[in-house]
């Protein structure tokens, strides 16, 4: 699911380098678009403490809000 939305890291390989990069960007952007957009409504407009949201802050304070 994630490969067909394009939330894959992209893969750089050339002899002993192997690194992953940011999000491939490939899939369906409107469905990657719904997913952002409802993460934000999480972040920003709901108050209930639930686990997801809890999580999220805390990715949010880690890497920044996208």
């Amino acid at each position: 699911m994630g490969a067909w939305v394009g939330l894959t890291p992209r893969r750089y390989q050339s002899g002993e380098v192997d690194n992953d990069g940011h999000i491939s960007r490939r899939g369906d952007s409107q469905s990657r678009g719904l997913l952002y957009e409802a993460a934000a409504v999480i972040l920003n407009r709901s108050t209930d403490n639930s686990t997801l949201r809890t999580w999220a802050l805390e990715l949010k304070e880690r890497l920044g809000f996208k």
